[in-house]
C-alpha cells in the first residue's frame, strides 16, 4: 500500500475550507433586518433535509413530510438526515453548523478514499495526480458559456455545471449526503480494485457494505453501479475467461444493494409521499453534459482509445471503460429510470481516471514533440496548469455565485413569524402559503404548509395555482374563502405583498404582525 502524500492531505483540506467561502460571507455581511439561513443555493431541498432531521432532533425517528397539508403516514427519513438529527440531539450545535461539519467530513473523507482507489489503479504518481486533481477540481465549461451568453445577449449554450450531481466540488459544496454517497461510491470501487488484485471475503462483504451504504442514500446511483459490475462480470467471463475468477466479489457485491432497495421500493409502495417525491427527473440534451463535462470528456475519450488499443487489459481497466458506457444509456433510459439525472452522480470519477491515462499517454508526448527543450517534468507541470486554468473558473463562479445570491437569506420578521407559529399553535396546525414562504416554514415553523416543496407537496401544480388565486388582491372573498375552506388550513401565513390582499378580510384574525410577514387565524378552518 502506497504511502498517502502529505500534498493530498493539503490540497484536499484546502478544497473542503473553499467550499465554506460563500457561507461564511454571508454569516459576516448579513444586515441585521435579514436572516442568513444557513444555506446558499438547492434552499428547496436543503430545507427539507433541515425539516427532517429537526423533526428527529426533537424526538422523532419517524417524520412528517411537512410541505404538504394532507393527512399521510410519517415515513422514515435517509440515513444522513436521521443521524443529523441524533447527533443535533446529542451535541450542543447549531444545527446549520453541524450540518456543515458533516460536509466538510465527509468530503475531505472522500478525497482522501478516492486517493487510494487512484493508488490501486495507477502504478505511477503522475497518472495519480492528474486523476486525482481532476475529481477534487473537475468542472466544466460554465463560466465560458456564461461569457459567451452575456456577449450575445441571450441564452445561446447551456451547461449541466449547476447539476451538482455531475461534479464532485459542487457536491460537496452543497449538499452532505452527496457527500456521503461519494464516500460510498469511493470505498466501494477501492475495495474492489483491490479485491481484483487478491479477492478475499472481506473486501468482497467490504464492497457490499458500500453499495448497501450507497443505496440507501442514493439509490438512483445504484442503479448504474449494479449494472456496471454485472456487466463488467459477464465481460470478464467471455473476454478475460480467467477474469471471473477474480470479479466474483462483484456479484457478492450485488447482495448489499438488495436489502436497502427493497425496503425503498416498499416504503415507496406504502407512502403517497415518498410516490410525490420519486419525480420524474429527466437528462438535459447531451450537448448541456459535453458542456459540464468539459476538458475531462475529450481527454477521457483518448484515455478510452489509449487502452482499447492495448492488446490486454486488467479487471480494473474494464470497469472504468465500461462505467462510463452503461451510464450514458442510464441517463437516457427514461421511462425505465425516471430519475434519468441522478444517474451522472460518480461518473467523474472514470472519466477522470480516463483522463489522466489520456493526459500521459497523449497529451504528454504529443507536448515533449512539440518542446524538445523542456523536460518531462516542466511539460507535465505545463499540462496541470493547463487543465486547472481549464476547471478553476467555474469553480470560482459557483463559489460568487453563492456568495452573492440571495436565495437563502430571508427577512428577520419571517424568521420570527415562523419562531411563532412553532412556539403558540398545535402541532397539527396547517397554514395556508405560497411556495417560497411554506418552503422555508415547514423548516422553521415545524408546522404543515399548503404549498412548499414542489416535489414534495402533493398536487403542487394544483396547489400552486390556487395559492396565487387566494392571495391575489383581484380575487372576489367568495373565491378566497372556497379556496382557504378547501385548503383545510387554520392558519395563513402571508408576506408583505400578500397580506395586501387580505387586510380588511373579516373571515381571518390578525395573530402576529410585523412589516415583512403577517400571520393571520381562520378560525373556520383546520380538519
Amino acid at each position: 500500500m502506497s504511502v498517502m502524500p502529505r500534498w493530498v492531505l493539503i490540497l484536499s483540506a484546502l478544497v473542503m475550507l473553499s467550499t465554506c467561502i460563500p457561507c461564511a460571507y454571508h454569516w459576516a455581511t448579513t444586515p441585521a433586518d435579514k436572516y442568513f439561513t444557513g444555506i446558499c443555493e438547492q434552499t428547496s431541498d436543503q430545507n427539507t433535509y433541515f425539516m427532517w432531521a429537526r423533526q428527529v432532533q426533537g424526538g422523532r425517528l419517524l417524520v412528517h413530510d411537512l410541505h404538504t397539508s394532507e393527512d399521510h403516514d410519517p415515513i422514515l427519513p435517509s440515513l444522513p438526515w436521521l443521524t443529523l438529527g441524533l447527533a443535533a440531539r446529542l451535541l450542543p450545535v447549531p444545527l446549520p453548523y453541524l450540518y456543515h461539519v458533516f460536509r466538510l467530513i465527509l468530503g475531505f473523507t472522500y478525497l482522501v478514499i478516492i486517493y487510494l482507489a487512484l493508488s490501486e489503479f495507477f502504478t505511477g504518481e503522475r497518472e495519480r495526480a492528474y486523476a486525482f486533481v481532476i475529481i477534487t477540481l473537475g468542472s466544466g465549461f460554465g463560466a465560458l458559456t456564461d461569457l459567451f451568453n452575456y456577449a450575445a445577449g441571450r441564452g445561446v449554450l447551456f451547461t449541466a455545471d449547476l447539476m451538482p450531481e455531475l461534479w464532485a466540488y459542487h457536491s460537496v459544496l452543497v449538499l452532505p449526503h452527496f457527500a456521503l454517497a461519494l464516500v460510498a461510491l469511493a470505498g466501494l470501487l477501492l475495495l474492489l480494485l483491490r479485491a481484483y488484485k487478491r479477492p478475499t471475503w472481506g473486501l468482497a462483504l467490504g464492497a457490499a457494505a458500500c453499495l448497501a451504504l450507497l443505496t440507501s442514500v442514493h439509490p438512483y446511483t445504484s442503479a448504474v453501479i449494479v449494472p456496471v459490475l454485472a456487466l463488467h462480470f459477464v465481460a470478464c467471463r467471455l473476454i478475460k475467461p480467467t477474469g471471473w475468477r477474480a470479479s466474483w466479489v462483484n456479484l457478492v457485491a450485488i447482495l448489499g444493494f438488495l436489502p436497502p432497495a427493497a425496503f425503498f421500493v416498499w416504503q415507496v409502495r406504502l407512502s403517497d409521499i415518498m410516490q410525490t417525491w420519486c419525480n420524474v427527473l429527466l437528462s438535459p440534451l447531451p450537448v448541456v453534459y459535453m458542456t459540464g463535462l468539459g476538458v475531462a470528456l475529450p481527454l477521457a475519450l483518448l484515455g478510452a482509445a489509449f487502452l482499447l488499443r492495448e492488446y490486454k487489459r486488467s479487471l480494473a481497466q474494464w470497469l472504468v471503460l465500461l462505467w462510463p458506457l452503461v451510464t450514458a444509456i442510464a441517463a437516457y433510459s427514461f421511462p425505465l429510470v425516471k430519475q434519468e439525472r441522478r444517474c451522472v452522480e460518480g461518473l467523474h470519477i472514470p472519466l477522470a481516471m480516463l483522463a489522466a491515462i489520456g493526459i500521459t499517454g497523449w497529451a504528454l508526448p504529443w507536448l515533449r514533440a512539440r518542446l524538445p527543450k523542456w523536460s518531462l517534468r516542466a511539460v507535465g507541470v505545463l499540462c496541470m496548469c493547463l487543465l486547472l486554468a481549464f476547471m478553476l473558473p467555474t469553480n470560482v463562479k459557483l463559489l460568487v455565485d453563492d456568495a452573492v445570491s440571495q436565495e437563502g437569506v430571508i427577512p428577520m420578521d419571517w424568521a420570527r413569524a415562523f419562531e411563532w407559529l412553532r412556539l403558540s399553535t398545535d402541532e397539527g396546525a396547517r397554514v395556508m402559503t405560497s411556495g417560497r414562504v411554506g418552503n422555508f416554514a415547514a423548516r422553521y415553523a415545524e408546522r404543515q404548509v399548503y404549498a412548499g416543496h414542489f416535489h414534495l407537496t402533493i398536487d403542487f401544480e394544483h396547489k400552486r395555482k390556487a395559492a396565487s388565486r387566494f392571495f391575489d388582491p383581484s380575487t372576489p372573498n367568495e373565491e378566497r374563502l372556497r379556496i382557504l375552506v378547501g385548503s383545510r388550513c387554520d392558519y395563513v401565513a402571508a408576506n408583505a405583498e400578500q397580506a395586501k390582499a387580505l387586510r380588511g378580510w373579516s373571515e381571518l384574525a390578525e395573530v402576529f404582525s410585523s412589516p415583512a410577514m403577517t400571520i393571520y387565524a381562520f378560525p373556520s378552518g383546520g380538519p
